[in-house]
């Protein structure tokens, strides 16, 4: 009897090590949980766009070139992810193509990474917060200089 009572008694630690175990393992899931859904939405897909568009290149080729274009996240309305695009014809694509798969594998691609449950949008819009339109409008002022100013280190004469 005391053998059996000395087996049940180590069967009884194993089953509480494995239970405390497991429920370690179920607050540390749940604590890197809290961390992502504490953080702001726009600002974890921001941090997550590389692997977002990773996802959504899985999901559909086109849907990554697109992705690959210069979109960005532009904002967050309740439970609608707003993605900005440069141009009105690769809205029209997300939109269109495909009987609109493109639009669904980004979507899938944007809940997947960021374990969310969000409708994607798309829509034309300017970089928001970001100054480099302003440098590449003062770029493309200069856009060729420095030909000029090669030219006339090897002796062209500047005609007005």
């Amino acid at each position: 009897a005391e053998e059996t009572s000395a087996e049940e008694t180590a069967a009884e630690e194993t089953s509480a090590e494995e239970t405390a175990a497991e429920e370690t393992a179920a607050e540390e899931t749940a604590v890197k949980k809290k961390k992502v859904n504490n953080e702001p939405i726009v600002d974890a897909a921001t941090s997550k766009w590389a692997s977002i568009k990773s996802e959504a290149r899985k999901n559909n080729n086109k849907a990554g070139a697109l992705m690959n274009s210069g979109c960005f996240v532009k904002e967050v309305n309740d439970n609608t992810l707003v993605i900005g695009f440069k141009f009105a014809t690769h809205v029209d694509l997300v939109k269109n193509s495909d009987n609109g798969s493109v639009l669904i594998a980004i979507q899938d691609a944007v809940n997947k990474v960021l374990n969310v449950d969000l409708v994607v949008q798309v829509e034309v819009a300017e970089e928001s917060g970001n100054d480099s339109n302003k440098n590449q409008n003062l770029d493309n002022d200069n856009q060729g200089q420095h030909l000029v100013d090669e030219a006339i280190k090897r002796g062209a004469k500047i005609v007005e």
